[in-house]
């Protein structure tokens, strides 16, 4: 740590504060070291110039916040043809020197950030109206969101709300903050602006500038999804679904013959077309790009999707009706069909990722960034598959069906289950949480954020159905339901015979008055007579154990209150996998296992045993072992922890 900050030091009076004085001809311009100290931001255009420059300066962070979601995760491998920093960080081996330790980039953003609204006069009135206040608060989302990613990165960061802009401030002592902590203080400082009015100055090149600026509420509800206070993150996710009339349609999907092949995809297109906000990349072929496709799509690829998930997304079973119109099954195969569709030729055409070939020797590639993507003509010498000179145009950060998971994750830890699994089975409209054939459970209804009979959410649709086949919300279908319905957990009291000490049968069984026999009412114990559960009523669940890839082979409904912890486990089993399914390789995973974990109090472990399927059978053990080490998730070997 004191290595680290000495090293902080050495740099933060290098730090550049471009921001605050950019213009819109070099918005993406990042290499830009002009700096104005005695600048007050006053204007409109002063804090147009600043909130864009800001964004310019949150380009070199793109790159990183994919590969450092997802590397340490389990749905993506790196290559023995990969560069060893990201060979070291996959295998949660990181040396000194790696390139992904320097975090002058992130401390750059934020002093740009902490100059601004140190700078910034909020106070100016327009009939009104708090005219710089908009811009104000997008940068400090901006702030927040580059501190949050620091923390996901190191565990810990030095914390500092001054900009640096003289010898004193950089040799100043700011205090180091622990990940929970970072969640609380940003929570504390941006909690009193929900409902600021968001960014939009029209179009920005071939980009709508809206899409540059990280809405308020979508975060701040992912730190509360963090701190496991779920009724906050539940009502702020709400509140911008409502407020933005947010759907999750089936407008991109992939659809499957009854035979199970290709009919048509478009589902890779929701990577851009769904996207709510991003990081842009200079417009310039020339500029600084994200190298995400050079790193995936080549014959010597970098980084691919990891195997485990590749087979897990196999075994999924897929849904289907006789008709697009219709209703209920006509039957099933298996594969998820967001990450490749079989060919009857044998072949498959890929979607998230998928097999290509090329001179007789195939690879599997991670193709979901080519979405993002802009071209210019000519041969590319760097890339000896794609035949031209192809660069990332915006790296993606929420898009649509991402915030309806969080929500349904916030919404299944703040005890409403059924409308959780109604996010990815159904959809969340009228038809579904009302009237006489509702698919949730009515005494979930219970709160402001669990109202969806508005109009505006007509269009909802489950988010399985977009891999995994319409027929996902046959709600009376018990093939259906055996493999994503909610199980009735409740909980059985058993009368058994009592037994001595060794656990033999009395010989004389005990009987009441009218001469039935009497028993006893016990927990059920394993093997080695260890108590299955501690329960005060003394019952034991229909099942001691769910099955995750297999069918739950009992009555399936929607769920009770007695069972309320069985099922919430069990619907949040199934939002991990849809989360992998849905947004694969977009740099959530790592963040996505750690809210679990969270929630679950099994930080390392539960992220242990999910992370090490990717080393195979043989190298799972030996990873999991390694893994239960709290620092090897963080690039920072003496992170704080508290």
């Amino acid at each position: 740590m004191k290595h680290f900050i000495k090293n902080t030091k050495t740099w933060l009076l290098m730090l550049c504060v471009a921001g605050a004085s950019a213009s819109c001809s070099d918005m993406f311009e990042i290499e830009s070291n002009s700096v104005d100290f005695d600048h007050d931001l006053s204007t409109a255009n002063d804090s147009l110039y600043s909130a864009i420059g800001i964004v310019s300066q949150m380009q070199k962070l793109a790159e990183r916040y994919v590969l450092m979601g997802e590397l340490r995760g389990d749905l993506m491998s790196a290559t023995e043809d990969a560069v060893e920093s990201i060979q070291e960080v996959a295998a949660f081996n990181v040396k000194p020197g790696n390139a992904y330790y320097d975090v002058k980039d992130y401390y750059n953003v934020i002093n740009n950030c902490n100059y601004a609204i140190t700078r910034m006069d909020t106070s100016v009135v327009n009939f009104d109206t708090k005219e710089l206040l908009p811009e104000f608060v997008a940068i400090k989302v901006m702030r927040a969101w580059t501190y949050w990613q620091l923390a996901l990165l190191r565990g810990d960061v030095l914390w500092m709300t001054e900009p640096v802009i003289s010898l004193t401030g950089a040799n100043a002592d700011y205090p180091v903050k622990t990940i929970d902590e970072v969640a609380e203080l940003l929570v504390e400082d941006l909690a009193p602006y929900i409902g600021t009015r968001a960014l939009d100055y029209g179009d920005i090149g071939s980009l709508p500038s809206r899409t540059f600026f990280i809405p308020l509420e979508v975060f701040l509800g992912d730190l509360y999804l963090y701190l496991n206070r779920y009724e906050d993150a539940a009502q702020v996710y709400y509140r911008y679904i409502f407020d933005n009339r947010l759907t999750a349609t089936w407008g991109y999907k992939s659809v499957c013959t009854n035979e199970g092949y290709l009919s048509s995809t478009n589902f890779i297109a929701s990577y851009y077309n769904e996207m709510l906000c991003g990081i842009p990349s200079n417009e310039s072929p020339t500029g600084y790009h994200p190298d995400l496709i050079r790193l995936s799509y080549t014959r010597k690829p970098s980084i691919v999707p990891a195997a485990s998930f590749v087979d897990s997304m196999s075994v999924k079973p897929f849904f289907y009706r006789l008709n697009e119109g219709g209703q209920g099954l006509g039957g099933e195969f298996l594969g998820d069909m967001r990450g490749q569709m079989p060919l009857r030729n044998g072949g498959s055409t890929g979607v998230s990722y998928g097999t290509f070939s090329k001179d007789y020797d195939s690879w599997m590639l991670i193709s979901k960034y080519l979405v993002c993507s802009a071209t210019m003509s000519g041969y590319d010498p760097n890339d000896e598959y794609v035949l031209s000179s192809t660069f990332t145009s915006i790296v993606p950060l929420y898009r649509s069906t991402m915030v309806y998971l969080r929500f349904a994750e916030a919404l299944n830890r703040s005890g409403h289950p059924s409308l959780a699994l109604a996010v990815m089975r159904y959809g969340l409209r009228r038809d579904v949480v009302s009237g006489d054939n509702m698919k949730v459970s009515a005494w979930e209804l219970n709160a402001p954020y669990t109202e969806f009979t508005d109009d505006r959410f007509n269009d909802n649709r489950g988010t399985m159905g977009r891999g995994r086949g319409y027929a996902v919300d046959a709600n009376n279908s018990a093939a259906v339901n055996r493999w994503i319905g909610i199980p009735d957990f409740t909980r059985k009291t058993v009368e058994v015979q009592a037994k001595d000490a060794d656990g033999n049968l009395l010989e004389e069984q005990k009987m009441d008055e009218n001469g039935d026999p009497v028993f006893e009412t016990r927990q059920a114990t394993d093997a080695d007579g260890n108590l299955l559960w501690e329960d005060e009523e003394q019952t034991i669940p229909v099942m001691e154990e769910v099955p995750v890839m297999v069918p739950v082979m009992i009555e399936v409904g929607v769920h009770t209150e007695e069972s309320m912890n069985d099922s919430i486990l069990f619907v949040e089993n199934l939002l991990v996998d849809e989360m992998a399914a849905e947004t694969a390789f977009e740099g959530n995973r790592f963040f996505d296992l750690l809210r679990i974990a969270h929630h679950r109090n099994e930080f390392p472990a539960y992220m242990a045993e999910m992370v090490s399927n990717r080393f195979g059978k043989e190298g799972k053990a030996a990873k999991k072992a390694e893994l239960m080490e709290r620092n090897k998730w963080f690039l920072n070997e003496n992170a704080v922890w508290k």
